[in-house]
């Protein structure tokens, strides 16, 4: 992979379960998705990245209510956010199946880079990895996080992505995601694939 090398850092075995159960509410009041269709979502995950996760949930009034009264630029409600001082996740639009999926690994990886992402990783990100890759997407570039939680997002969606907006186009990414993030874990793609599809 070129001059650049990831630091290493000790690897712990991840317990099979969680350390808490996750809420997901408020996905089957909406409809798009059921609550029990995101926590198999959820699974593949390695458990290491949802630890301690509180909450996710589905709050489309809020996008509605947001979306009316926008007045900042430009004029795009927010799909989601992460508050990290209560470990939660509100998915606001929730018109589709893919905004949904998109929103909610883009939010997991604000998660994981704030509670999980070993300091040293995250320097190295901030220092090397972010500023000498190209950015995922045009959100991606906006600061060092956001491009992580992008990447993180392409990363687990990268075989429904197409060609050109792929992680591929940006090698490093897809190689700090696999190794200092994922650590060479392979990802069930088929739960997402039947997520799309239902």
């Amino acid at each position: 992979m070129g001059a650049i090398s990831i630091p290493q850092t000790p690897t712990t075995p991840s317990p099979n379960k969680q350390s808490a159960p996750t809420l997901v509410r408020g996905f089957s009041e909406e409809g798009t998705f059921k609550d029990r269709e995101i926590e198999a979502v959820l699974k593949i995950l390695p458990n290491s990245h949802i630890n301690g996760l509180a909450c996710i949930e589905c709050d489309f009034m809020q996008h509605s209510l947001t979306r009316d009264n926008l007045v900042s630029e430009p004029p795009i409600p927010p799909m989601g956010r992460y508050y990290p001082d209560r470990k939660h996740i509100y998915i606001y639009d929730c018109s589709s199946r893919w905004k949904i999926l998109c929103t909610l690994l883009h939010e997991i990886g604000h998660h994981y880079y704030q509670w999980h992402l070993e300091e040293v990783l995250i320097n190295f990100w901030i220092e090397k990895g972010y500023p000498l890759s190209k950015p995922v997407s045009k959100y991606g570039a906006t600061n060092a996080e956001e491009g992580f939680a992008e990447a993180y997002m392409y990363y687990v969606l990268e075989p429904f992505i197409s060609r050109k907006e792929s992680i591929q186009s940006t090698p490093f990414m897809l190689y700090y995601m696999a190794r200092a993030v994922f650590k060479d874990r392979l990802l069930d793609f088929n739960l997402i694939k039947e997520a799309l599809e239902q």
